[in-house]
């Protein structure tokens, strides 16, 4: 009889610590991550970037696994070079750009929503334990037009 091997669940890493605005859903298949500008973004898993300048998403980090898994990071200030990453190495600095921005934040995606629900926030725990330092203020809400449209 065969033995069956146990493979743990995938897990993604969250790619930046910070106040979710929108979570995902059918229609947002993404979480939104308010920022201030400049906050470092990790690669959530291993794989191959590409840079993609979206007149909507702004600058964005488009990230595939060799298993299928593909993770994207817009409205980006800035990204790091197309290439092969692995899991925590920064990929780029949250931001504000593209047209469906209110407010710097990292609009994280993947073609496996279900994984958005249990990311692993581990990598920061060691973060989490220095002192803080002074950093810029969030100044808006970052989400899209869809889920801000609600708010007053």
């Amino acid at each position: 009889m065969p033995v069956a091997l146990l493979v743990p669940a995938l897990q993604l890493l969250n790619p930046m610590p910070g106040v979710v605005t929108q979570d995902a859903h059918a229609e947002h298949p993404a979480l939104d991550i308010a920022c201030a500008v400049g906050t470092p973004v990790r690669a959530a898993h291993d794989g191959v970037a590409t840079v993609v300048r979206s007149h909507t998403h702004g600058n964005t980090v488009v990230l595939v696994g060799n298993n299928g898994l593909e993770t994207s990071y817009s409205h980006l200030h800035s990204t790091q070079a197309p290439g092969t990453y692995k899991r925590g190495d920064l990929i780029g600095l949250c931001g504000n750009t593209g047209i469906w921005t209110t407010g710097p934040h990292l609009h994280f995606e993947t073609n496996r929503p279900a994984l958005l629900s249990n990311l692993d926030t581990s990598f920061y725990s060691d973060i989490a334990q220095q002192p803080s330092t002074p950093s810029a203020e969030v100044t808006g809400i970052g989400g899209s037009p869809a889920a801000l449209a609600g708010q007053n």
